[in-house]
């Protein structure tokens, strides 16, 4: 297994109430003599008055069997390391569990890298260790090992030199907050103006006060700034809105893709109604654990000020912190977890935590203990984003997340670090998954608006908080082409079409922010209004070259014929197997459409709307096409360049052909070259030709 960004320090990660004495000491690491391979360290030492040296290029491998047999006291391995250098070698942890009963090594096993400097507490949960043949239990252990070539492909750098300091078995706790008050606290910039009460409280160790302190603080700041701020709040209506949905979530039912869920007096955050049968789904749990319903709670707050609804965002978000501890040992993505997968991580820290506090924080329901703890809980939120970012729509999730963190709680001192990181990832993302001629890798365009999305929001944000220096100089234009893909995609009635995992979309609510941010593509401004502003886009027909969507397009009026081709990659995530499927709109009506997108569950109409006969393509022998098995044609790589598939285009007709020779069936044996070919013979219809040329001249 993979140990990669584990470690904090251990007041972080030990639970709250645990004394310092509550552990198994393993090895103190004082004696050489209890070691092979190692020397005795007397000058960086990290407790006591010796620790153990490694060098990996003189010795593979250290170990030691002075070491206690029965480990079940506690529930997690914790030692400190020291490192001359981030060098990026691996190395492995090696715990023997020999079974009698069995013949070879029995053992518990974890990897990591060198990828830090000075000391460094590694704090390893046993669940992250793999189980090696048949290591018979953490009640039998024989010896500790540090080895730099277990896997044979492995070589030490020549710099590497460690050092190994007190070795223990601790209990991580299961339940609760793992950063406590005075580590929350300390991870502060005190000195910042409006602090002096704080830091007072603090240096007294008296965090009571400082909380009090902290929340008056926090309320009465005006210099940091979300897009819904509770003192900017409009007044309260004469006439009292309807807060069924808001008093719906306070009973704990719960709504989801079209059904109702009653999730009991307490609710059960790692739960999942949706489990059995062809409508099992993860996604049940998943938009659970992304606490989209705040919305309705802090909506009915602002509406009516009264106190249960802010009582219930709070009360539901301190249940879920005390049943979710931040994990230490995973990204939460896979296997999946309910509460630190990334993406519910990210939509809660950037979405809907942050509106509801920023639409509440001034009732009474927030008092200062409740107020600090969610408050840490957005610090842990960021420090897990930034140890493990992904790809995709995920990363850009998760990368405005911790931007936002960093942007609306700078009195931390990392809240650079996490603007600076969200930041660069958001723009190398822009370079490496945003082809050039505008849509995100992913190839589905409800994932792709949901970028631009996130894109804007960072740059908005930025602006309102006067942080606008810290975003790069082009980041702004270069969302113009995502707008500008959206412009010419646009049927006529106004449709996007929504390839791979996505519906259509509706220009008219995505272009708006383009023509706000580009003033002078008066293009934008036809289809907005409704072709009454504005100028008439330049191109009727255009082609996508490097997604490989093609435009046939006869005028810009509503009763146009217009025809959308996909010649293109398989996508980077949420693919269909659709290569050469079209869809066509013509005299105001569809005519031409798909099987659509559907929830991502067991069902047999997932496997529908995923397959070639759900799509306008061709099947071969009654086989599906299967560009899921060829990885690497899902994306271009960059530095980008165009697909090349032919394509003219004039006033009298517009011509595309596109090939999909990827292979057929489970296995791909069925190889069969289909070149599809359309010409539309302006403006009336198009002529489609297939061409079909197996491998076996079958």
């Amino acid at each position: 297994m993979q140990l990669d960004w584990l470690v904090c320090t251990i007041a972080m990660l030990l639970p709250l109430g645990l004394a310092a004495e509550e552990f198994l000491k393993v090895n103190s690491c004082e004696d050489a003599a209890e070691w092979q391979g190692a020397e005795l360290e007397t000058t960086l030492v990290k407790e006591g008055g010796g620790a153990i040296r490694w060098v990996p290029s003189n010795s593979r491998g250290i170990s030691t069997t002075a070491v206690p047999e029965d480990w079940t006291v506690g529930n997690c391995l914790q030692l400190w390391m020291h490192s001359a250098k981030a060098t990026g070698s691996k190395f492995w942890i090696i715990i023997s569990s020999e079974n009698p009963e069995h013949e070879g090594p029995d053992y518990f096993s974890i990897g990591s890298r060198v990828d830090w400097e000075g000391w460094k507490q590694l704090t390893i949960p046993f669940e992250a260790f793999g189980k090696v043949r048949q290591a018979i239990g953490w009640h039998k252990i024989g010896r500790f090992q540090l080895h730099c070539s277990w896997d044979q492909r492995s070589e030490p750098s020549p710099d590497d030199a460690l050092i190994l300091d007190d070795i223990r078995v601790i209990t991580l706790a299961t339940e609760g907050q793992r950063l406590t008050d005075a580590e929350f606290f300390g991870a502060m910039d005190l000195s910042r103006p409006g602090l002096e009460a704080v830091k007072a409280a603090v240096d007294a160790e008296d965090y009571a006060a400082a909380k009090a302190a902290f929340r008056e603080y926090f309320v009465a700041r005006r210099d940091v700034k979300w897009f819904e701020n509770w003192w900017e709040r409009p007044p309260v209506p004469e006439k009292r809105p309807s807060t069924s949905r808001a008093d719906e979530t306070i009973q704990h039912i719960y709504n989801f893709d079209r059904g109702r869920y009653e999730l009991g007096e307490d609710i059960d955050w790692s739960s999942n109604q949706r489990d059995e049968g062809e409508s099992a789904t993860i996604e049940w749990n998943a938009a659970l654990n992304r606490h989209f319903f705040f919305a309705y709670l802090a909506d009915a707050y602002e509406d009516t000020l009264e106190d249960k609804y802010a009582a219930e965002i709070r009360d539901m978000m301190l249940g879920w912190i005390d049943q979710a501890p931040l994990l230490v040992y995973s990204s939460g993505n896979s296997p999946y977890h309910f509460a630190w997968e990334t993406l519910n991580t990210a939509v809660r820290a950037g979405d809907t935590w942050i509106k509801a506090i920023w639409k509440t924080a001034d009732a009474k329901a927030w008092d200062a203990d409740s107020l600090c703890t969610v408050l840490k809980s957005l610090v842990e939120h960021a420090r897990h984003l930034r140890k493990w970012p992904s790809r995709g729509n995920w990363l850009t999730a998760e990368s405005k997340a911790l931007t936002i963190v960093g942007t609306l709680l700078p009195e931390m001192t990392e809240a650079d670090a996490w603007r600076e990181t969200g930041i660069d990832r958001l723009y190398t993302q822009m370079a490496e998954e945003i082809y050039p001629d505008g849509i995100e890798n992913e190839l589905a365009l409800g994932y792709g608006m949901w970028v631009l999305r996130n894109y804007c929001n960072i740059y908005d944000l930025a602006l309102l908080n006067g942080r606008g220096d810290e975003i790069p100089e082009d980041y702004k234009s270069l969302i113009e082409r995502m707008y500008n893909y959206v412009l010419y995609a646009t049927g006529p009635d106004g449709l996007v079409p929504g390839l791979n995992d996505s519906g259509n979309s509706r220009a008219a609510s995505i272009l708006p922010k383009g023509f706000e941010y580009f003033p002078h593509r008066t293009d934008f401004q036809w289809i907005i209004s409704n072709r009454a502003e504005g100028e008439q886009p330049a191109q009727t027909s255009y082609a996508f070259d490097y997604s490989g969507h093609y435009i046939m397009r006869s005028d810009w009026q509503p009763d146009a014929r217009f025809l959308f081709f996909d010649a293109g990659p398989f996508g980077s995530g949420h693919q269909h197997e659709d290569k050469l499927t079209f869809t066509m709109q013509a005299y105001g009506r569809w005519w031409i459409v798909e099987g659509g997108s559907y929830m991502y569950d067991k069902s047999r109409w997932r496997r529908y709307v995923l397959s070639t006969r759900g799509h306008n393509t061709t099947r071969i022998d009654g086989q599906d096409q299967n560009r899921r098995r060829a990885r690497d044609t899902w994306v271009l790589r960059p530095p980008f360049e165009p697909l090349g598939n032919p394509w003219v285009s004039n006033d009298g007709f517009d011509y595309v052909s596109g090939v999909y020779e990827s292979g057929y069936g489970r296995d791909r044996s069925t190889k069969v070259r289909h070149q599809r070919e359309i010409l539309f013979v302006k403006p009336d219809y198009w002529v489609i030709v297939d061409t079909f040329e197996p491998e076996d001249d079958g």
